[in-house]
């Protein structure tokens, strides 16, 4: 750690608590990681991470909020709307830890809430260039939420989200 902490840029510390709260989140869950957990993850100590979060949900918020950036700009490189629903449901599997801590939080967090409307306004958008039918479009909405909200992850996706498009297509 720099003597100075002061000298390094804003956006690198904030980048370094987001970092080390993702990993927390992903190690120990929501409701077990601290923000003294996540700020000696970071190499810093409490008070200066609630400077910049000033609450675990809005720290959560950050989280969820970048890697939904980055995921949709990732996405973005793809020109199949296929592929990008598979990379999106592959996505959610990979952060399936995180999924309950998501939905609950989300429903006291209105930052974290707004991250969600994102995400379904991204699919909503992406499976409109699959069907232009509203009860189709419903159908593989249904299908791609399925799969990323359930308890449990399907053992194949992939197969599930295929054999959705074929139907709606």
């Amino acid at each position: 750690m720099p003597p100075n902490r002061q000298a390094i840029p804003r956006e690198q510390r904030v980048a370094e608590i987001l970092d080390a709260a993702l990993a927390e989140f992903l190690d120990v869950g929501f409701d077990t990681a601290t923000m003294a957990s996540i700020a000696r993850r970071a190499g810093m100590t409490a008070p200066n991470v609630h400077y910049y979060f000033p609450t675990k949900e809005a720290l959560f918020a950050g989280v969820t909020s970048r890697a939904y950036d980055r995921l949709f700009a990732a996405l973005d490189d793809l020109d199949d709307p296929v592929e990008r629903l598979r990379s999106y449901v592959t996505f959610h599997i990979e952060h399936h830890p995180m999924r309950a801590a998501v939905q609950a939080v989300a429903a006291r967090s209105p930052e974290v809430a707004a991250v969600l409307e994102r995400r379904e306004a991204w699919a909503e958008a992406t499976v409109d260039r699959v069907t232009r039918r509203e009860l189709d479009r419903a159908v593989l909405v249904a299908a791609v939420t399925g799969l990323i909200e359930a308890v449990v992850p399907h053992p194949k996706p992939d197969a599930v989200l295929d054999r959705a498009v074929r139907l709606v297509r």
